[in-house]
């Protein structure tokens, strides 16, 4: 008798492969993989010949806790003070040849991990909920373009680096800041990619000065 049909023999199919990869990209943010291991193991996943191989890059691996909750933005209100209680500790946000906007009233997290590879990421905090004391962006970006729009009023801190490509911060609005409670920190690494920090007023303001 035949056997039957297995994962060992099954060929993966590419939303399968995205599976595993956007779980990769998860244990990376949670800090289970290192940059090398991540991009040893995609590679793996769009080579992997069977369904076996390709979950076998991601056994072994701790169990992911739940994504944090993202409350809809549109029932939170900024200046609320029980709206702090949703922000959330950590999150991730992954594009590999792809792009992803947030923007709007939306809850930035205490420390939020991006990691793009030819893609494109626009993080618009002019509308966001930012907790005071420090809010830490980490930016992994290879062949691709990362904005982030900042309100006034919040000070702005970068640390990134980069090879090949810049990690640029706009300070020109730092002036009209009106205390330091609230601190957007961006770290991370920019691999012939651009990072591009803006200081920009919500929309419907008044600009700022040139």
């Amino acid at each position: 008798m035949c056997p039957e049909p297995s994962a060992i023999s099954l060929a993966p199919t590419a939303t399968q492969r995205e599976q595993v990869v956007q779980r990769l990209c998860s244990h990376f943010a949670s800090n289970h993989l290192t940059m090398d291991e991540l991009e040893q193991r995609i590679d793996r996943a769009y080579k992997a010949p069977s369904v076996a191989e390709l979950d076998a890059l991601v056994a072994g691996l701790p169990v992911l806790a739940e994504d944090p909750a993202r409350t809809t933005s549109a029932a939170m209100a900024p200046s609320s003070a029980s709206a702090l209680a949703t922000v959330p500790e950590r999150d991730v946000l992954i594009g590999i040849m792809s792009g992803h906007t947030r923007r709007g009233p939306w809850a930035v997290p205490r420390h939020l991990k991006v990691f793009t590879v030819m893609g494109g990421i626009v993080l618009d905090l002019r509308e966001a909920l930012i907790a005071p004391g420090v809010s830490e962006i980490e930016i992994t970006a290879v062949m691709a373009g990362v904005e982030v729009f900042v309100p006034p009023g919040v000070r702005v801190e970068c640390t990134g680096s980069a090879f090949m490509g810049a990690f640029e911060v706009d300070q020109r609005a730092q002036w009209m800041a009106a205390g330091e409670d609230r601190v957007v920190r961006v770290t991370g690494f920019a691999f012939m990619a651009g990072v591009d920090v803006k200081v920009r007023p919500p929309k419907g303001a008044a600009q700022l000065p040139r």
